[in-house]
């Protein structure tokens, strides 16, 4: 795992200071190694490296090829590349390191951007012809790595993360569409970018770049479209799914350093923590709580999980004070806003874990391809009329339910609330609305430049919502890469671990998106695949206990120890100089929130503080 930053048009503009201050940008995801070439004075490559595989100096990037035409900036890992090159090696490659990024650069020279269908791993690079001119960027197949893009008229412009892109003279003006949406759903959806004329470069995409300043994009992964495909009864589905989780993990215990596992206690991180465990035996495990709250403390169970399953087990335990002794690093690592308040959890995480390992497994992705969160059992409801009908005749005495997520209690009656709203939406609208965190109202009065049309995502909704397989594909193609992957990926990128995601390897999904939505939800259980699959390899208790979100009590923060941060940015001077939000109403939403509070509110001003501690580190950065 690395970071990459590049620029390619006529006649380099910048400096070698500027190059350099973008590269340092991106210290914090490869500390090992940072270098940059300047090639024909016309392309701009760096990189910073974070030494997974082959730690020898004879792998780092920038990469040249042995006849000197090509060069590859790479940040990723390919996990099969042991037998790719034996494949490339048979073609006549010859090899200088055992490195990944050797045998991608190789792949590319030989077979051309169709290699990039037989990497199973996760991946951004910039690939580049000295004789063609031509540049090839690509993107992994789920959009596990991030790839910001920039085309104006003196060139192109790329980079892991946003800061870099001001180094090399992007101007930051605000998109007001992506800050519409962000403060409604704590994340930017892709492929927008809250900086205007930036875009995040799509999953399972190659951007072709050409001397005459020609972009074009071709996708080369597209997510199965879900429905039954191949015909197995639900024991054969989960069986052939355990085989291919399993392959998964194996193929990502692959490097030459320490590898770890998250260990939440649930389902997802059990399953592979219990894989991890089996075939290589003493692994590492780790979990997150906090100290004194119950609701939001997991580290009970996942110690009684890591004692069935074997591990060597450490309970990171957060007290206030220790998260808010760390809460202005954490708001360092947003290189773009991102309000999912759970960042927090695994920004500690990753900080505490990076101590003692460099790469580590998590179970990310499990509840987006196997149906795992309420509300794909509420969306699968909303589908039959008999349920849709109950909840219209019974809504009125549901909208006295409670705004909290603080409490188990509390969070069942929210969630019931919006569960009967959603049910008088469209299946498009339902889905939108169930995947906001913020009120609507709230974000549009509090703007000067209100968007209230369709959000950007409602295009990769599928045209029929009819089953349950669709809306798992549009979490897919929504949510995973723009919340969750973003969530990974940022978050322990800041301390320099790299997170992998069995569940997400291509094969698994797949299948997964193959088989049909009774083997994923059946009634009131969620995830029938792996349960059914790996029953017998965990603990009865992994599996009865209720889904618990990876949360902190941010209705309570909201209140209190965020709450001088937030007003500090609520004040009409400065919010006029601005020109991005309207002071009166913030102020009320401010006020009441201290008096009443909410799920939503909170929401809202948490979104809101994160862009302002963005807004007052970005404008620092020298453009």
């Amino acid at each position: 795992m690395c970071g990459i930053v590049g620029w390619i048009g006529k006649g380099a503009p910048f400096k070698n200071k500027e190059f350099d201050s973008a590269l340092q940008d991106l210290k914090h995801r490869g500390p090992n190694h940072r270098d940059f070439v300047l090639v024909d004075n016309k392309v701009f490559l760096g990189h910073s490296r974070l030494s997974i595989i082959d730690l020898e100096s004879r792998s780092n990037q920038p990469m040249k090829s042995n006849c000197g035409r090509y060069w590859i900036v790479y940040n990723g890992e390919c996990f099969n590349y042991s037998a790719l090159r034996e494949e490339l090696s048979k073609q006549g490659a010859v090899f200088q390191t055992s490195s990944d990024t050797e045998v991608l650069l190789q792949g590319l020279i030989l077979e051309g951007e169709g290699f990039i269908k037989r990497v199973n791993g996760f991946f951004a690079f910039a690939f580049y012809d000295t004789v063609t001119e031509e540049i090839l960027l690509g993107r992994d197949r789920l959009g596990i790595k991030p790839l910001y893009i920039h085309l104006s008229s003196d060139g192109l412009r790329f980079s892991s993360e946003l800061r870099p892109l001001k180094r090399l003279g992007v101007p930051f003006s605000i998109n007001h569409r992506a800050l519409n949406e962000y403060l409604l759903y704590s994340y930017v959806p892709e492929p927008l970018c809250l900086v205007s004329d930036v875009v995040k470069l799509a999953p399972g995409t190659i951007l072709h770049y050409t001397p005459k300043g020609e972009a074009t994009q071709t996708r080369y992964y597209n997510l199965s479209q879900p429905g039954p495909q191949i015909e197995l009864s639900f024991a054969e589905a989960a069986t052939k799914c355990k085989e291919k989780i399993e392959h998964a993990v194996g193929l990502r215990m692959v490097a030459d350093v320490p590898v770890g596992s998250f260990l939440s206690g649930g389902i997802d991180s059990s399953i592979i923590a219990s894989i991890a465990q089996k075939l290589h035996g003493g692994i590492q495990t780790y979990s997150v709580g906090f100290e004194g709250r119950n609701f939001f403390d997991e580290t009970n169970v996942a110690s009684r999980t890591a004692i069935a399953l074997g591990t060597k087990h450490e309970n990171i335990v957060l007290s206030d004070e220790k998260i808010f002794n760390h809460i202005d690093l954490f708001f360092d690592a947003m290189d773009e806003p991102f309000a999912d308040s759970s960042a927090i959890n695994v920004f500690l995480l990753c900080k505490c874990v990076k101590e003692h390992i460099t790469v580590a497994l998590s179970g990310d992705g499990a509840d987006e391809v196997f149906g795992g969160y309420n509300k794909h059992r509420a969306l699968r409801m909303s589908l039959n009329p008999f349920y849709r009908s109950l909840l219209s005749a019974i809504r009125p005495l549901l909208n006295t339910g409670s705004s909290s997520r603080g409490s188990m209690l509390k969070n069942k009656a929210r969630q019931l609330h919006r569960l009967s709203i959603g049910m008088g939406k469209s299946t498009r609208a339902r889905y939108a609305y169930w995947a906001a965190f913020s009120n609507p109202n709230d974000v549009h009065r509090t703007l000067v430049n209100p968007y209230q049309g369709n959000p950007s995502f409602y295009d990769l909704l599928p045209k029929k919502i009819e089953c349950l397989n669709d809306f798992l594909y549009a979490d897919q193609n929504i949510i995973l890469p723009s919340d969750m992957l973003t969530k990974v990926d940022k978050m322990s990128m800041a301390s320099s671990l790299e997170v992998r995601v069995p569940f997400l390897d291509h094969h698994v999904v797949d299948l997964a998106n193959s088989l049909p939505s009774s083997f994923k939800i059946k009634g009131s259980t969620t995830k029938r695949l792996l349960r059914k699959g790996f029953k017998n390899d965990l603990p009865s208790e992994v599996f009865l206990r209720p889904k618990h979100g990876f949360e902190v009590p941010l209705e309570e923060w909201t209140k209190t120890v965020f709450s001088d941060r937030i007003e500090q940015f609520i004040q009409k001077d400065f919010l006029d100089a601005q020109g991005l939000f309207l002071y009166k109403p913030l102020r009320q939403i401010f006020e009441s929130n201290q008096k009443e509070g909410g799920a939503e509110t909170s929401a809202f001003l948490y979104s809101f503080l994160v862009f302002q501690e963005w807004w007052a580190r970005i404008n620092l950065i020298d453009g």
